[in-house]
């Protein structure tokens, strides 16, 4: 991970508070998650009564949620500060977070029951994510199942203008929310992403429209000022070819509340 990005996630670590959904699972989301873990247990339950979980990140509402199944679960991140801040603690033979970089994590192949991912490809140009997703085949065991919220550019993408018309009529109310439809939309192609500077100078130029719609929590965007590091936005197409290179079975669950259809969770398996 570039190190602009990397002081991105160190930002945002002491700032936590400050980031809510999308960005962050909301309870709609780990509720999909769940579903999909239950499904997957009832296959065979004498297998699945307890399983071995990776998770990439630290996202806290995944790592304390309810499973289904006992679970030692080992979360993975380059982030010291999100470990430090973020991570809700280790629990002896439950869970644990170890520093590390997911493209060259040391975790054993076909040693995990279950690969768990929130937003994590965001960060990765189209080959990196394809050589991730090759990694999480490689650790996960044959019946093993990959479960990812992902980014989702929507396909035919927004123009600026109608993201820019939707802010003026007061119809975005989350900050985070709007910051992404304005990534998005500013991406030429996933292969280019958009950098975090570039996003950073478009949201800064919408603010008197933002000081009018009194939207919250505009300070994070400073996190992305004079930052190179970009972000990659596939269309659900995109993603899906993606995942088809070590992967046969997609499944699609989309979530109901604002902006859930470039959210969705992808159930990946063998």
């Amino acid at each position: 991970m570039a190190s602009d990005l990397i002081g991105t996630w160190d930002d945002i670590a002491q700032n936590w508070n400050k980031w809510g959904p999308p960005l962050r699972p909301c309870d709609e989301d780990i509720t999909l998650i769940r579903r999909a873990l239950k499904i997957w247990q009832k296959e065979d339950f004498a297998r699945k009564n307890s399983a071995d979980v990776l998770l990439l990140g630290v996202t806290p509402e995944i790592a304390t949620m309810k499973f289904s199944f006992s679970t030692m679960l080992t979360a993975v991140d380059e982030s010291a500060n999100m470990i430090r801040y973020v991570w809700p603690g280790d629990i002896p033979n439950q869970r644990t977070a170890i520093l590390d970089n997911w493209l060259t994590m040391k975790i054993a192949d076909q040693s995990q029951d279950v690969v768990l991912a929130d937003g994590s490809f965001v960060f990765f140009n189209p080959d990196e994510m394809k050589q991730l997703t090759s990694i999480v085949s490689k650790v996960l065991k044959p019946n093993g199942i990959f479960v990812v919220r992902q980014f989702i550019s929507p396909d035919p993408k927004e123009r600026i203008s109608d993201v820019a018309l939707d802010l003026s009529m007061g119809n975005i109310t989350n900050f985070h929310i709007f910051k992404f439809r304005l990534a998005m939309a500013l991406q030429e192609n996933l292969s280019q992403g958009v950098s975090q500077n570039d996003i950073y100078k478009s949201v800064i130029s919408f603010l008197p429209y933002d000081r009018k719609n009194k939207l919250s929590e505009t300070d994070s965007i400073n996190f992305y000022k004079d930052k190179g590091a970009k972000l990659y936005f596939p269309t659900l197409n995109e993603f899906k070819a993606i995942l088809r290179t070590s992967f046969s079975s997609i499944e699609v669950e989309t979530p109901i509340y604002d902006f859930g259809s470039c959210c969705p969770t992808l159930t990946v398996r063998f």
